[in-house]
């Protein structure tokens, strides 16, 4: 866990700074490709999911489709709570039938999300700086409160709840995936192939 930086210590923060410290310049990194491949499976998940529901009752059985328009809206929405906010109302519309499934969604996703999209904030807005007392570390400078020290530990924590995260998503969309491929005939049925 960081701790604060002693009263006192003199740090430098500036662009370019972190580079002084590529181990972990290398992890601040990971943390937002790791959260930019999290934010792909959901616009995914919402244009197959509109795909399946709004065009792939045209083709032909067990063809999988993405919805042309509905990565664009994705896209379109800029602010991750109004891109959650969507999918979350899509796979509420596809759960219509089955709301206590949706529940189960929600409560399986919803923490965990917030906890993945404040540790991707944390990292990946911060102002990161160094100081020479801590030649393993990296300096967060929050606008109020303490300068914080954060090792390699530090961030690797913060990955780990994107990770979660996104495993938890998997496992909370097994049946909306299942409906996805055409196994059932909707979220809510039963499955509907052959054993």
């Amino acid at each position: 866990m960081p701790h604060k930086l002693p009263v006192g210590k003199s740090t430098q923060y500036g662009i370019g700074c972190i580079a002084q410290r590529p181990a972990l310049a290398q992890m601040v990194g990971q943390i937002a490709s790791d959260w930019n491949y999290f934010e792909r499976v959901l616009a995914e998940m919402y244009a197959r999911l509109m795909g399946r529901m709004y065009i792939a009752d045209r083709l032909p059985p067990g063809t999988l489709v993405s919805h042309p328009v509905a990565l664009q809206i994705f896209e379109e929405i800029e602010s991750f709570r109004g891109r959650q906010s969507l999918l979350n109302a899509l796979i509420k519309w596809a759960f219509i039938r089955c709301p206590d499934d949706f529940k189960a969604y929600e409560d399986a996703t919803a923490q965990p999300i917030k906890v993945a999209y404040f540790a991707r904030n944390r990292v990946v807005h911060g102002l990161w700086g160094t100081c020479d007392g801590y030649p393993d570390a990296l300096i967060l400078h929050p606008i109020f409160g303490h300068r914080l020290v954060w090792k390699a530990s530090d961030f690797a924590e913060e990955a780990k709840k994107i990770r979660e995260a996104l495993v938890g998503f998997g496992q909370a969309t097994a049946k909306i995936e299942q409906f996805i491929r055409g196994d059932v005939a909707s979220p809510c049925s039963q499955y509907v192939g052959g054993d």
